[in-house]
Formats: C-alpha cells, structure tokens, sequence
C-alpha cells in the first residue's frame, strides 16, 4: 500500500497552481495560502544589557 502525506498532496497542488493547473479548484477551502514568516532567534537575548567594558572598577577589584 502507498502511502504519502497530507503535505506533499498540497505542494503538489499549490504546485500545480504555481503552474498555471486548476487543481486547487478543487480544494474544499479556497483560503489563500499562509506566507512562510521568517522567525528572528530571540533567545540569548538580554534587554538593556551593559558591556563588560562599561562595569564599575569595584567589580574588578572584588575578585583579586
């Protein structure tokens, strides 16, 4: 038995569609297809950080 996914039948059919086929016609929804969003890596990402460079000197001097 064959078996293929729910996503590789829509690539196929946006696919076609790309191609100037009418299968998407035939689709139960005609929902315009959802935009891939490119995701921005948030984490390691301190708010209102302080360089190392810009710390007091008694910080320095505390672990001499």
């Amino acid at each position: 038995m064959l078996q293929i996914s729910h996503e590789a039948i829509y690539r196929h059919v946006y696919a076609d569609k790309r191609d100037g086929g009418d299968l998407f016609q035939h689709l139960r929804s005609q929902k315009p297809r959802r935009s891939e969003r490119k995701r921005q890596e948030r984490r390691g990402m301190i708010k209102n950080r302080v360089s190392i460079d810009e710390r007091p000197e008694i910080v320095a001097k505390k672990y001499v």
